[in-house]
């Protein structure tokens, strides 16, 4: 009797060991899957050494990379796996615009009477989801343009040197260049819903329009420190917005663009591009690798550990990656 007693205990405690044991290994593995999606930054590898400059996303899943000498990268899976895409020019693609998955833009880059050294704009379009690319009407007046800026529908306008803004309201038909007063180089802009449009560039260039473009006005800039140049802006919706630059500049506004108040970056790299996944959580990256987040609509920012030191030209956000490209061709990627 008592030896069966002994033996059924024994067996209790087995299975309760086994048990135990499994709990245990569920949990490190939920753990370890835990780990697995952390917002943790990888270095995906790209198979290029070109100057990613540009990264766009025409909806959750359908992506488009492209860099110098023509480099283009396309995605169907949200990032999960990127596809080298034939070539479809030589020249440097500076930035990528797609208004669905059928229909986009590259704003391209290429010498001037066979001299590297100057440098003017063209535009491809493509009506078939980058199977076949054309050339489009733009008069570049001899100038290099560096962004579109949109509101993701139909509206765009290219940002470029010496105060230039060329302006579409039908995507494709850039008809009207705009000569801004201040003949500084324009990095980037916003389009609001209400259609208010906001530049920013060198020298801490920030301007605002109500009119498409028609007339310009300095909104309050609170900053008592110097000027440096402002490469990138975003609104996380209509009243929020976030502009940075070099040396660590950083400037935000909480009241639709009217005033905007500096923010401690505490950072002394260049940033180049700033977004928001939501109304709270955002990221700037910049050179040498550096990358910042903010979870508090950009109150505050601090510094997130990098996979790579090499520049970062632009973020950008799919359904379930946030990516950023640069130079020598590096893509890194963070689950949002």
């Amino acid at each position: 009797m008592f030896l069966v007693m002994h033996t059924h205990f024994h067996v209790a405690r087995i299975a309760r060991f086994t048990i135990m044991s499994t709990l245990m290994s569920v949990y490190l593995t939920c753990s370890s899957v835990t780990l697995a999606h952390t917002n943790e930054w990888v270095k995906i590898e790209s198979g290029t050494l070109s100057w990613l400059r540009a990264i766009h996303f025409a909806n959750d899943n359908v992506g488009w990379i492209g860099g110098s000498s023509g480099a283009l990268f396309f995605t169907a899976d949200g990032g999960q796996s990127w596809q080298r895409s034939p070539r479809p020019t030589k020249d440097n693609i500076r930035d990528i615009f797609f208004a669905d998955p059928q229909n986009g833009w590259l704003l391209c880059e290429g010498p001037t009477n066979g001299s590297v050294l100057e440098r003017t704009s063209h535009i491809l379009e493509t009506r078939d989801g980058g199977q076949t690319w054309h050339t489009i009407p733009f008069d570049g007046k001899d100038r290099q343009f560096i962004k579109f800026v949109t509101d993701q529908k139909r509206i765009i306008f290219v940002a470029g040197e010496e105060g230039s803004v060329a302006f579409s309201e039908s995507a494709g038909e850039f008809s009207s260049i705009i000569q801004l007063a201040n003949r500084g180089i324009v990095s980037d802009g916003a389009i609001l819903a209400n259609r208010t449009f906001f530049v920013v560039g060198g020298a801490g260039l920030l301007l605002r329009s109500s009119d498409l473009g028609r007339t310009w006005e300095n909104p309050v800039l609170k900053d008592s420190g110097r000027r440096h140049r402002l490469n990138a802006v975003f609104f996380s919706n209509s009243s929020v917005g976030v502009a940075v630059g070099n040396v660590g500049r950083i400037v935000r506004t909480t009241d639709g663009g009217n005033s905007w108040i500096s923010v401690p970056s505490n950072v002394t790299e260049d940033l180049y591009s700033v977004i928001f996944t939501d109304s709270f959580n955002g990221i700037a990256v910049g050179s040498n690798g550096v990358i910042l987040k903010t979870v508090d609509s950009g109150k505050t920012w601090f510094r997130s550990q990098s996979p790579n030191q090499h520049t970062l030209e632009r973020v950008a956000a799919s359904l379930k990656y946030i990516f950023a490209v640069g130079f020598g061709g590096t893509i890194i990627r963070k689950h949002r």
